[in-house]
């Protein structure tokens, strides 16, 4: 049996999902799950996870994430949320501050699909909406995809070899069963024959949810197109979502009960721009502009659901081995 604290309790000692990963993860073995649950459930308290998802070291978060090297965006085709990695943007040099923003985007994407709502704003419309439903009803699957873009990648911008280590350890040793899949985009060949040279100390299930895409920008969207939509890939990656990312909207903005947990960008986007549209309406001569205020009546009345119709808003169209996560 297990026993809680009030820093570690609420979604991961009584939660099915939890338990059921970390049984998976240890070949159903309960002396060695419990074992690995009670040390997360340690280090969850020594590095302060709850503090930081109630907004602890803001200031970190904020100078880190404002690079663009890290966040969540937008759901693949299975309704998994998507932790972007954009390794032309140079890391900072702090390897504290660098894990501490690792933990902090990797929370945001676990929260996408272990709180999920069936009215959320994060709900990714269309077609994905099945998909999106699926992933959501069984929180033992709930998981979330990675996508490594190499674009103007140089050993200038890499994290320290300390960093990348202790990343690794952290998502191996607390995060088990939630990499659903990796894609590393246009990897230099020094990274895919390291990785192909992993593959003897690697545990074959983790091995094989790494892919490397390789080929010209213009053919990623057709490469990826049995896990992205089109419409959901950034324009940095051939696809069609062109809408930059912005730091102080993804830290900000909360449009899932007043959190940005649950929310992924391009939700809290859409929301920030619903929210300037209304204020600007609200803005709007209440008389002494007939015309005007007609206009706009008019434009609530007929133009608003197509204004949410838009898709561009929301950045997509209608063994004994521990796995290293």
């Amino acid at each position: 049996s297990t026993t809680s604290t009030p820093d570690d309790s609420v979604g991961f000692f009584d939660d099915a999902g939890t338990l059921l990963r970390y049984l998976r993860s240890v070949g159903w073995d309960v002396a060695r799950a419990e074992r690995r649950l009670h040390r997360t459930a340690a280090w969850r308290r020594e590095f302060e996870v709850l503090a930081l998802r109630q907004g602890a070291k803001h200031e970190i978060i904020a100078r880190e994430n404002a690079t663009g090297r890290l966040y969540v965006r937008g759901f693949d085709r299975y309704g998994r949320p998507v932790l972007h990695v954009k390794l032309r943007h140079s890391d900072l040099g702090c390897h504290e501050d660098a894990l501490m923003h690792v933990v902090y985007c990797v929370e945001r994407a676990v929260a996408c699909v272990d709180f999920p709502r069936a009215d959320s704003p994060g709900r990714a419309p269309g077609h994905r909406d099945q998909a999106w439903q699926r992933a959501a009803s069984s929180s033992a699957d709930v998981q979330f995809v990675l996508l490594v873009d190499f674009a103007g990648y140089s050993r200038e911008n890499r994290p320290p070899l300390r960093t990348l280590r202790e990343i690794v350890a952290v998502l191996q040793a607390h995060y088990p069963e939630r990499l659903g899949h990796a894609y590393l985009i246009n990897p230099p060949l020094q990274v895919v024959l390291l990785w192909r040279t992993l593959s003897f100390f690697v545990n074959a299930g983790t091995y094989n949810k790494v892919q490397i895409i390789q080929g010209p920008e213009a053919q990623l969207p057709n490469l990826l197109k049995d896990v992205f939509d089109e419409d959901c890939l950034e324009h940095s990656l051939g696809g069609k979502n062109a809408l930059p990312f912005d730091s102080e909207v993804f830290l900000k903005v909360q449009p899932t009960e007043g959190s940005v947990y649950g929310a992924e960008f391009d939700s809290q986007l859409a929301a920030s721009q619903a929210a300037s549209l209304a204020a600007s309406l609200d803005a709007s001569p209440k008389e002494g502009n007939d015309a005007a205020a007609l206009g706009a009546t008019a434009w609530v009345r007929v133009g608003w659901k197509h204004f949410f119709a838009l898709e561009s808003l929301f950045g997509g169209g209608a063994g004994q081995e521990a796995p290293l996560w």
